[in-house]
């Protein structure tokens, strides 16, 4: 996993942010290309993924790409979480949670 101080985060060619040691990829809202989704996906390193699909307040900004962002934050966008994914342990699939 990549930290904040990681060298090739610079030429990352993703959107992140930080929070303490921990480095969060992030599509923003839109249509996106199967491969930028793979990018993404790719930048975040990590052996299993775990996503989310979340949204701030209603008139909430959210911060620019690369830099950190505040505990308040995250706890904002971790209540608003309406799907959770995580990498099947075969690595070729993801279980999705839903919320109600």
């Amino acid at each position: 996993m990549a930290r904040p101080a990681d060298p090739f985060l610079e030429k990352s060619k993703t959107n992140y942010v930080t929070f303490q040691e921990n480095v969060y990829h992030y599509l923003r809202e839109g249509k996106y290309t199967d491969s930028k989704i793979q990018r993404t996906l790719k930048s975040a390193g990590s052996f299993l993924h775990v996503g989310v699909l979340t949204h701030l307040p209603v008139g909430e900004k959210f911060p620019f790409t690369r830099s950190a962002i505040s505990e308040d934050m995250l706890k904002e966008l971790a209540k608003r979480v309406q799907k959770l994914f995580f990498q099947a342990y075969d690595m070729e699939s993801y279980v999705v949670w839903h919320s109600k």
